[in-house]
C-alpha cells in the first residue's frame, strides 16, 4: 500500500519491533511478502543530516511520502529480488521544521538463509544519521571490515595450518592450530 509511506497515515495499530535486534532474532517476521517499518521524527528547524544505513535486504526509502532511495534489485513479485549491504554509501536527508515521517518497505531475496553464521549479522535494516562536523562515518563503515576481518584471518590460519599438517603430519601442533582457526571462524 503507497499510503504506507504518506506522514499523515495512522500506524498506531502496527505492531513496533526492537531495531537493534537481527532477522534471525525477530520472532514471527514475514518473508514472503514485503514489509514496511516507519518512525517519525521532529525537528525544530530545518536541518540536513548524513545516513548511513545498514541492511541485509532490498529496500525503498521514502521521506514525507516521497522516494529518496532504493537498494538492491526489486521485483513486484519477489521472485527476482536481489539484496544490497550498502557500505560507504550515505544518504543524504533533508528535515524540514515540521514533523517528518521516514518509511522503509523492505523486500526479502528469495533463497537467501538469514541465519546468524560466526560473527556475521542481517540487520534488518538500521540507519545512524550524522550532522556535517559528525566524522564517525568512517568508524560506521569499518564494522563491515572487521566482520569480515574476524571471519577471513581465522579461516586463513585453518587453511595454512591444515596444509602443513597434511604434508608433514608427525607436527600435530599444526593441527591443534588449524582446528583452533576453523573453529574461531565459525563461532
Amino acid at each position: 500500500n503507497p499510503n504506507f509511506a504518506k506522514p499523515d497515515f495512522d500506524d498506531s495499530g502496527w505492531q513496533g519491533i526492537d531495531p537493534t535486534l537481527t532477522i534471525p532474532e525477530i520472532y514471527g517476521i514475514e518473508k514472503n511478502t514485503s514489509i514496511w517499518l516507519r518512525i517519525n521524527l521532529e525537528t525544530t528547524k530545518s536541518t540536513e543530516f548524513t545516513a548511513a544505513i545498514k541492511q541485509s535486504v532490498a529496500s525503498e526509502i521514502y521521506l514525507n511520502g516521497r522516494i529518496l532511495k532504493s537498494y538492491g534489485k526489486i521485483d513486484s513479485l519477489g521472485i527476482k529480488t536481489v539484496a544490497y549491504m550498502p557500505v560507504d554509501n550515505y544518504l543524504i536527508l533533508k528535515l524540514d521544521s515540521s514533523k517528518n515521517t521516514l518509511a522503509v518497505r523492505i523486500f526479502f531475496q528469495k533463497g537467501l538463509r538469514y541465519k546468524r553464521f560466526t560473527s556475521l549479522t542481517y540487520p534488518l535494516f538500521s540507519m545512524q544519521l550524522f550532522d556535517e562536523n559528525n566524522t564517525s562515518k568512517q568508524l560506521y563503515a569499518r564494522d563491515y571490515i572487521w566482520e569480515g576481518f574476524n571471519i577471513g584471518f581465522p579461516f586463513i590460519l585453518f587453511l595454512v595450518y591444515f596444509t602443513i599438517f597434511i604434508f608433514y603430519t608427525p607436527n600435530k601442533s599444526a593441527l591443534w592450530f588449524s582446528l583452533w582457526g576453523f573453529f574461531s571462524s565459525c563461532s
